[in-house]
């Protein structure tokens, strides 16, 4: 996981500490044993990184040095108004600051990428992507893109997914959205980048408002919430069959394929291939704008027409046969707050005239939640993951319980109730019900009442090592959850496993990264304070 947008909790004071300087390692190889006796023998390996106080933090992770283990990057902006970059290595016993230095003074955004066989932290700056070189804490300008990102509001430096391998040869390309299509920019074997070009059709909703703003979508402009949302549009496929990934964009009826050529280059005309899976629009963000215009007390009480309308979830090869299948999502209903769900998948099949999705062939999953039409906004999340290790993609939905009494009870800054589904992919189909539900009651604040406020943190990563996948929440600011998952016929444990530790109040300062390499995900979190020093708690799984 690359980004975290963390925002200190101002009236919270840090707990009572010993006096060190910052990036002393506290605590040390504790163990924390969980309570539930499936992982009797599961345990955490408790480390702790002291930070400055007070600025804004924004924390990445990769590895950055020389090691087996994954270094952690945290860059601040000092007092000075100076942009800091800190690099914590783990030298088999404590993690100690191994590399600092100042970025540039007008650095946009961050973030690490594959390059030249090595990760790298990147910076942005006045049109330019440079690397942090660790020996000489120096930047090494790497690329030359205009990229116009906008951050109103927004504290310290954002991070930016701006790469990915789009061409699956092991190292990551560039890829910048804008108003009339993307540039890409791909990296070449000595690890420089090719000029970049400009691929795909326009945004298709740049003249529309969404549900409950009074400005068009390209008067908003990219942003840190926006840019996942245009990035969404880009799908990757072997539409030609030949072995290569091709690039994809969906457009009224049909996919606009730029195909992958044998030197590693994609093609700058599309090839269009029809589709005849019936899609209204692409990606989960175009809901916000199927809703403009409608009044508020309409939209949650559904006092308006029934409504439906079918969005392209993702391509994703669900049964493990090597070709994508088509995933798409209709919500149907009055009420934004009760909106009936079903997924279809489409099976693909490699065809004579190219990839092909056959419509009459699908695995449907019908889940009971109703909050899907307000996934932007997080209350309501999809995972396609192999929860039981068998090797096709089980379907995990969560939903936020938004009924009235449940409502009220978050809004009075009590808690929330999310409720969990999984549909166990088995033979190619998805069960009518669902495999496993469960429901988990977790702390919620949204404003601060003392404690600072608090929003759950739900992540899915294999924390065992089992090659199957867990499902993680932060019930409270003492526990979190792990849910197993398991090889019966639920893909997933509704028995949890309580491992007791702080909990960063931010949902979006929680995550799992493998730290030590060892081929399982490990916790860790940034607790932010203003007046004390802040810290990184590192839970290493054993």
């Amino acid at each position: 996981m690359k980004t975290s947008l963390s925002r200190p909790d101002r009236n919270r004071q840090a707990p009572p500490g010993p006096d060190v300087t910052p990036g002393v390692l506290l605590a040390a190889s504790l163990g924390f044993a969980c309570n539930a006796p499936l992982l009797a023998e599961y345990s955490v390996e408790r480390h702790e990184i002291l930070l400055s106080a007070g600025s804004h933090k924004t924390v990445l992770t990769g590895t950055l040095l020389p090691g087996p283990h994954t270094a952690v990057a945290v860059a601040e902006v000092g007092p000075d108004g100076e942009p800091q970059l800190h690099i914590f290595g783990f030298d088999g016993i404590t993690w100690q600051e191994q590399s600092t230095g100042p970025l540039g003074p007008n650095t946009s955004f961050i973030d690490v990428a594959m390059i030249d066989g090595r990760k790298r932290l990147l910076t942005f700056e006045s049109g330019r992507l440079s690397w942090f070189d660790t020996d000489s804490a120096q930047l090494i300008p790497l690329l030359e893109i205009d990229f116009h990102l906008l951050t109103p509001g927004v504290s310290g430096l954002p991070a930016i997914d701006l790469t990915r391998d789009l061409n699956q040869d092991g190292r990551d390309d560039v890829i910048v959205p804008a108003s009339d299509g993307f540039q890409i920019a791909l990296q070449l074997e000595d690890g420089s980048f090719a000029q970049p070009i400009k691929l795909g059709p326009a945004e298709p909703f740049l003249k529309q408002c969404a549900m409950g703003d009074s400005r068009t979508y390209g008067e908003v402009g990219l942003t840190p919430e926006t840019y996942a949302w245009y990035l969404s549009r880009v799908h990757s496929a072997d539409f030609d069959g030949d072995g290569l990934v091709d690039l994809a964009f969906w457009d009224e009826g049909h996919f606009e394929v730029y195909p992958q050529h044998q030197t590693g280059h994609f093609a700058t005309s599309p090839t269009r291939y029809p589709c005849a899976v019936p899609i209204d629009s692409d990606g989960a963000y175009s809901l916000v704008f199927g809703f403009a215009g409608e009044s508020l007390p309409a939209l949650l009480f559904g006092f308006r027409k029934n409504t439906s309308h079918t969005v392209l979830h993702t391509l994703r090869d669900l049964n493990a046969d090597g070709t994508p299948e088509l995933v798409t999502r209709t919500l149907t209903g009055r009420s934004v707050l009760n909106l009936r769900t079903t997924f279809q998948a489409y099976f693909g099949e490699q065809t004579a005239s190219g990839l092909h999705f056959m419509p009459d062939t699908e695995a449907i999953a019908n889940p009971g939640g109703r909050t899907g039409g307000l996934e932007t906004g997080g209350y309501s999340s999809v995972w396609f993951e192999d929860l039981d290790g068998d090797g096709p993609r089980d379907l995990l939905l969560m939903d936020v319980d938004m009924g009235i009494v449940r409502g009220i009870a978050a809004l009075l800054g009590f808690s929330i109730v999310l409720d969990f589904e999984t549909f166990r992919l088995a033979e190619g189909s998805y069960p009518s019900e669902p495999s496993s539900r469960f429901r988990v009651k977790t702390d919620f604040s949204p404003t601060d009442q003392g404690q600072g406020s608090f929003s759950p943190a739900v992540l899915v990563g294999d924390m065992t090592g089992d090659g199957r996948q867990d499902l993680v929440v932060t019930k409270s600011r003492e526990q979190v959850l792990i849910f197993p998952g398991t090889a019966g016929p639920d893909p997933l444990s509704a028995k949890p496993h309580t491992l007791h530790t702080s909990v960063p109040g931010h949902e979006w300062n929680v995550r799992l990264v493998d730290l030590d390499r060892d081929n399982k995900q490990d916790l860790l979190m940034l607790h932010t304070y203003t007046a004390s020093p802040q810290r990184l708690l590192l839970l290493l799984s054993r």
